[in-house]
This record gives C-alpha cells, structure tokens and sequence, in this order.
C-alpha cells in the first residue's frame, strides 16, 4: 500500500501545472493592495489554467518521509498535452518515468515498465482525474471532490494559495491537502501534505508554455500514434 501510494505522490507533481499566462513575468505591482495581474479567486486561476495548449517545464522536488532524517530530492522533466496526457521524467537521482494518459498509469525505470490500469482502481482513478481537472481549469468537477480555498496575492513579495482539502473518507485516507503558490499567474510551487505526515515540495521553472508536439514526441512521450 505504501508503494501505491508513493507512487500516486508522483502523480501530484502533475496537479500544478502552470497556465500560458503562468509563465509570464509578473508586472509590478504596489505592496499595500493585491498586485495587479494576480488572480483574484480560485476561479479566476482555474479559468486561466484552462487556455494551456500544452506544456514543457523543469522541476525540483524534495520529498519529506518520517523514517528519513534528509529529504529525497528528484530532479527532471514535466509535460503535458491536451486532452489530458501528462508525463514526468525523472533525470536525477535515477531515471524513470510516469505517464499518465485516459483510464491508465504508466511507469518505468529504463529497465521495467508497469501499467496500471484505472478503471479497476476507482480510488486511484478519482485521485488522478481530480488534477487533470486542475490542469483543465474544470472548477464545477473539482468542487465536488474537494474543498477549494483561496488566498489572493496581498503584495508583490507574498504569494497566493490555492488549497485542495478532499471531501471523500476515500482521499483523505491519501492526502490531506494540495496546495498551489504563485505569483500573478506563475504557479512556482506546489505542496502536498500526505495523511500520513509525510509532504513533499515541489519547485517549477518554464520551458515553454505554448508547447507544441511533433508526432514523434507524441509517441515518444505519450505512446500516442496519432493526434489524440
């Protein structure tokens, strides 16, 4: 079970994803109000999040485990494409990858690779499905399955919050919360609170925001044969 669900953290790393505009550079903005630029409400964000057409970025995440005295640091490559195909690349410390497409997980090791299928997973399925709606900016589906706080940007130094508790006794036996920080539209962190006290952290820097796939990366990254 502990592996499942250190696996499923994985797939967090995915819930942030940032937006088109996300990339962009903040524009100044005076520290006494919320800076001009910067999302208001959840809604707002996920609206934003919605006009992504696909996604290259770089992470660094460091993972905090109670048995360990020193986090577990990864490092690597994020993407994603409409309608929901998401990979992440592990670079460092070992290579792996997991991808993530409609109705199954995906992972490997440069060795072995493993698929899970989701639809004999509801549990899991739900869990994954609740950040590609993220990435879709689907507000109304994701107001079901989780409680949605917002925190907005109350000046150029401090970040806003977006938090994802989840309503279901089946996730929250998972995760206790998501968080997304930012600045404007720059979601620049992203936080996961696992229930059983351990959290990781993850950091996101741009590649490209407008990504767009050949049909070689479409098979090469996502398994794809065509367009989907």
């Amino acid at each position: 079970m502990r592996k499942l669900f250190q696996l499923q953290v994985l797939v967090m790393s995915f819930a942030g994803l940032p937006t088109a505009p996300a990339f962009a550079q903040p524009p100044p903005a005076a520290k006494t109000a919320q800076p001009e630029g910067s999302p208001r409400d959840a809604k707002t964000l996920l609206k934003a999040l919605a006009t992504l057409p696909g996604l290259e970025a770089t992470f660094r995440e460091e993972k905090h485990l109670a048995l360990l005295k020193a986090p577990l640091v990864s490092e690597g490559r994020l993407f994603y494409m409409r309608p929901g195909y998401l990979v992440r690349e592990v670079v460092k410390p070992s290579p792996s990858t997991v991808r993530i497409g409609p109705g199954a997980l995906e992972v490997s090791d440069g060795k072995e690779r493993k698929r899970i299928d989701l639809q004999g997973r509801p549990d899991v399925k739900t869990f994954i499905e609740s950040f590609t709606r993220v990435l879709a900016g689907d507000y109304e589906t994701l107001s079901k399955t989780y409680e949605i706080g917002f925190e907005p940007q109350k000046s150029a130094e401090e970040p806003w919050t977006l938090t994802l508790k989840p309503r279901s006794e089946t996730l929250r036996h998972l995760i206790r919360s998501v968080q997304l920080l930012g600045k404007g539209y720059a979601v620049t962190t992203i936080r996961v609170a696992e229930a059983s006290g351990d959290h990781a952290e993850t950091q996101i820097s741009v590649v490209s925001a407008q990504r767009k796939f050949s049909a070689e990366e479409r098979r090469r990254l996502f398994g794809l044969e065509s367009t989907p």
